[in-house]
């Protein structure tokens, strides 16, 4: 790519950047507040104008994209250039900087590097059969018109939100945008559509698949898909505790059908994290120390095995539920937040007639928090927000070939950070207890098994699934 020449002055209230260009037709100065120096999306070089009291000399440069020359100088008048040294693949800006000392104080300077343009569309929309009001979310940095393919969707309108970069002044290109969607009810079968993003640059395009849940029908002469659900208790001061969910996180990549996590956190667990009626399930349990994992209600996994071991034990237990415990109920349905409130509505499918317990919690991911044992920065995820339910669910008499619906509505809980972070999950639980020979694992008689369990996205959809 042909290399361009820029200069930066710096004046009093703040940058002022020039370009050249081979005509010698005058531009106009962009100005910039701060000490932020923005570059394009280009290899070249950029010239900064400065004047110095005293000598010089730059130091702490980050970032391998780009490098500062000359690197010291005299009192006076220097101009130190940039030198762009590849291109940035990213949608979002690359941000770096580089210090200057001089007469005893230091001034760092920001780096800032120009996108590349693009909508990022990593996920499809998934509606309801009942038709309403959805949000779609995704990532980019245009602008777009969105346009229904289909007659039975219908845009309302879009939103967009940006962040500051950490230079502190400057918003970032990069966007989260939100298509707020009508969609029509939907009387037959699963049914796919899609909306054109057209952008207002006129270059990028993408596409946003809709796909809508339809009729549920259940096989009952199939084996319903079993799943386990791993109920961590946990807390931001808990050391051992990310140990155990690398073993959790390993044993869902080796078996993802199956397992289901759900982190609990306890005890005055810092960032807003607490579920205070988590401490009921923890002295139900009767929980003494954390780290704590429970499967299916009724097989404890030990807070000090490593996270080999924890993987280990859980994929056992995984195993042996689909074996030796085949599920006899299954759920699947849909989710969405209206008018401040999270609705659910859910079919539960049943091969022969029995007592059974609902039970629908609300969990979060993607909120960063700093994590004893892991990090300042700690994704924290599959956390519990509520219960849509009581403790251990709301009571329901299924029948043999039987399908059951049900609706739960509860408004969006105050905790939550980010209502686009949500999923539910619904586990269908009855009273009992099993014993298995799953190594490692402690079974305990703890008055409740649970049957199935199924992972629904808030603004989303989950269908009947087989093993």
């Amino acid at each position: 790519m042909k290399n361009l020449l820029y200069t930066v002055i710096i004046l009093a209230i703040g940058l002022s950047v020039f370009s050249c260009n081979p005509a010698g037709e005058d531009e106009s100065p962009v100005v910039l507040l701060g000490q932020s120096i923005q570059v394009p999306n280009a290899e070249g070089q950029v010239g900064v104008a400065l004047e110095f009291d005293d000598s010089w000399k730059v130091t702490g440069t980050e970032g391998d994209w780009f490098y500062v020359s000359p690197l010291s100088g005299a009192a006076g008048a220097a101009t130190l250039h940039i030198n762009v040294q590849s291109l940035n693949p990213e949608h979002s800006e690359r941000v770096s900087s580089f210090t200057v000392e001089s007469g005893g104080s230091a001034t760092k300077y920001m780096v800032i590097q120009d996108v590349t343009p693009g909508i990022d569309v990593s996920s499809m929309a998934m509606v309801g059969i009942k038709g309403g009001e959805y949000t779609f979310s995704l990532q980019g940095n245009v602008k777009y018109e969105a346009v229904p393919v289909e007659d039975w969707i219908e845009v309302s309108s879009i939103e967009y939100d940006s962040t500051l970069l950490s230079d502190g002044s400057t918003y970032s290109k990069y966007m989260t945008s939100r298509i707020h969607m009508t969609v029509a009810s939907n009387e037959g079968n699963v049914r796919e559509g899609s909306i054109s993003l057209n952008g207002v640059d006129g270059v990028t395009n993408a596409v946003v698949n809709v796909t809508q849940m339809g009729r549920l029908e259940a096989d009952y002469g199939s084996e319903f898909l079993r799943r386990s659900v791993m109920m961590r208790f946990t807390a931001t001061w808990c050391g051992n505790c990310p140990r155990m969910n690398v073993g959790l996180m390993d044993a869902i990549e080796n078996d993802p059908r199956h397992i289901l996590p759900l982190s609990v956190h306890v005890w005055q667990s810092e960032g807003g994290l607490n579920y205070d009626a988590g401490e009921d399930y923890a002295d139900y349990f009767s929980i003494d120390g954390l780290p704590a994992g429970f499967m299916n209600n009724y097989a404890e996994i030990g807070g000090t095995y490593p996270s080999a071991i924890v993987q280990n034990i859980i994929n056992d237990l995984a195993v042996e539920a689909a074996e030796d415990l085949p599920a006899n109920t299954m759920a699947a349905g849909s989710s969405r937040i209206e008018d401040g409130n999270i609705v659910v509505d859910l079919s539960i499918a049943s091969k022969q007639a029995g007592e059974y317990l609902v039970s629908v919690f609300v969990l979060e991911d993607g909120m960063v928090y700093e994590q004893l044992g892991g990090s300042s920065d700690y994704v924290h995820n599959n956390v519990a927000r509520a219960e849509m339910t009581e403790m251990w669910g709301d009571a329901v008499s299924l029948t043999a070939n039987g399908l059951l619906e049900k609706t739960f509505s509860i408004p969006v809980p105050e905790s939550v950070l980010d209502s686009d972070n949500l999923h539910i999950l619904v586990m269908l639980n009855r009273k009992g207890s099993f014993t298995g020979s799953a190594q490692y694992a402690i079974y305990g008689d703890y008055g409740y098994v649970m049957d199935n369990a199924v992972s629904i996205p808030v603004n989303g959809f989950a269908v009947f699934e087989y093993e």
